[in-house]
């Protein structure tokens, strides 16, 4: 992933600043980078593993070819002597030496190669598991990296609802005051003519006395 994606998805992730996304995400970049290098070198260590590998096996050749002409000449040495031949002997085994001279070096030769061989095969080995460890362990961090960038972006979200459901809090209580007052006014002007009516009837009573008596004075 370029620097550029890596920021703008930590920015959407809810990230605090854009410092702290571009420093989280050049981190992850060059995490990415270093792992990368290390295992083009250990692509091309094992390349050359394989080239030492060839030159070992050619060199087995000749020092195969070399063992081979060795024998034959010790064996033409013995027949020529076995048939009184001795100058041909001698020169069979002048021959012999000459191939004897070359056997030597190329022996030696042969063994440094296969040690060179065995201390690239174990530091290649030594390089493989560190890069497969460091593999592991950057993975580790990006799995654990996303998973707390998830939580921080669903506590923002948390947080937001928090706020939004406090605002409605609020709003709904101040809706049920008004609800109440107004409940009050009603209940009071229930009460109200509740009383004017009373008085009406008291007031009927006292008229209705007052005919009476002008009745009794007839």
């Amino acid at each position: 992933m370029s620097l550029l994606k890596k920021m703008g998805s930590l920015l959407r992730a809810g990230k605090a600043s854009v410092e702290e996304a571009v420093d989280d995400a050049t981190m992850d970049v060059q995490l990415d980078q270093s792992l990368r290098d290390a295992k083009t070198s250990l692509a091309k260590a094992d390349e050359r593993r394989i080239k030492q590998r060839a030159n070992v096996k050619k060199q087995e050749r000749v020092v195969s070819d070399l063992e081979a002409n060795f024998d034959s000449w010790t064996e033409k040495a013995k027949l020529a002597k076995s048939k009184d031949n001795l100058e041909l002997a001698k020169t069979a085994l002048t021959k012999r030496n000459m191939v004897s001279a070359q056997l030597e070096p190329a022996k030696e030769l042969l063994a440094e190669l296969e040690a060179s061989v065995s201390e690239t095969d174990k530091y290649y080995e030594q390089q493989k598991l560190a890069v497969t460890k460091l593999n592991g362990e950057i993975d580790t961090y990006k799995s654990r990296q996303a998973m707390n960038e998830t939580r921080e972006s669903i506590q923002k979200s948390l947080g937001t609802g928090r706020d939004a459901a406090g605002d409605l809090a609020s709003t709904l209580e101040r809706a049920k005051n008004k609800q109440a007052e107004k409940r009050d006014m009603l209940d009071a002007a229930d009460d109200m003519n509740t009383d004017s009516k009373l008085n009406d009837q008291f007031a009927a009573l006292e008229d209705d006395f007052n005919v009476d008596d002008e009745l009794s004075k007839l």
